[in-house]
């Protein structure tokens, strides 16, 4: 697949960029399968976490280099920069759920950044038809993130985030239980995972791509080549996007001074990053903090 150009889209079928305007989107599966003939191509998200959902119906579901095919309640999880693609039945029901990197980031604030890691990293296919108390308690959690969705209320953000936290953590269970790992990760799986878990731990201490390299036992032009393929983007890029990321969740989300952010990010002069902040997003943090609300 690695051969083959793959779409990297903000939600499927429009540009790249859009997702930057995505905190938390909700909408059913038919939204936009239907309009596709319910066949979803392979693509990827640079920056999107999703949760797909289905109530009922059949799919063949391909992740990376897996495929699936699933029947009747099942959830799948898609990390960022997982390829995926769905073959629907028609007329299934269900919904799909779309986290960007800034709100993974607010969740995370929320508990152990490391108790969600295996459901936000790993892409998983979860048969939940025989889960009668999960798939409830799921159904509740989708209900009211779908009304609080499409209403106008007061700080809705709070309340979406809150609720999908409460239902990364059922998840999360249900990954506990059903102990999906029945083979061992690929090797270059596991040096994205590793590359990851290096980044949140290292990225306010600008580590620079051959510190990755030399910490993951590989060449930067390794580590650089498996980004491509993976991310479609280079190690540098990927190290950025994560600095830039932060930035935008304290821009919105905290009262915190330009230079304060600055010198949390690791930032000595906060007019130098200033200048990085406006090259990655054409936007300096100023307007950015103006134009970009604190909810969906």
């Amino acid at each position: 697949m690695s051969k083959h150009y793959i779409p990297n889209y903000g939600l499927y079928g429009e540009s790249r960029q859009s997702a930057a305007a995505v905190g938390i989107h909700i909408e059913e599966i038919e939204e936009r399968s239907r309009g596709q003939n319910w066949v979803i191509k392979p693509h990827r998200h640079g920056k999107l976490f999703q949760v797909l959902c289905i109530f009922d119906g059949e799919a063949t579901v391909k992740l990376d280099e897996n495929r699936y095919q699933i029947d009747g309640w099942s959830l799948v999880t898609i990390p960022i920069g997982v390829v995926h693609g769905f073959s629907f039945k028609p007329d299934s029901q269900g919904v799909v759920v779309t986290l960007s990197e800034e709100t993974l980031g607010s969740i995370n604030q929320l508990q152990d950044a490391e108790y969600l890691r295996p459901v936000l990293e790993n892409a998983a296919v979860l048969d939940m038809n025989a889960a009668a108390d999960q798939r409830e308690q799921l159904q509740n959690y989708l209900a009211l993130m779908r009304q609080e969705f499409t209403a106008a209320n007061d700080d809705k953000f709070i309340s979406l985030l809150l609720l999908v936290n409460l239902l990364l953590i059922t998840i999360k269970r249900q990954v506990d239980y059903q102990a999906m790992g029945t083979a061992a990760a690929p090797a270059h799986l596991k040096a994205f995972d590793a590359f990851r878990r290096l980044i949140e731990k290292h990225f306010r201490e600008h580590w620079q791509v051959a510190d990755y390299a030399t910490a993951l036992n590989v060449s930067t032009s390794t580590l650089n080549r498996m980004c491509h393929e993976r991310f479609g983007s280079s190690a540098k890029s990927i190290i950025v996007a994560r600095v830039i990321s932060e930035a935008k969740r304290r821009l919105v989300y905290t009262q915190q001074s330009l230079d304060q952010i600055a010198y949390y990010l690791g930032y000595k002069d906060p007019a130098y990053f200033s200048r990085v902040f406006k090259k990655m997003e054409n936007l300096s943090p100023g307007e950015y903090r103006r134009l970009i609300p604190s909810a969906p």
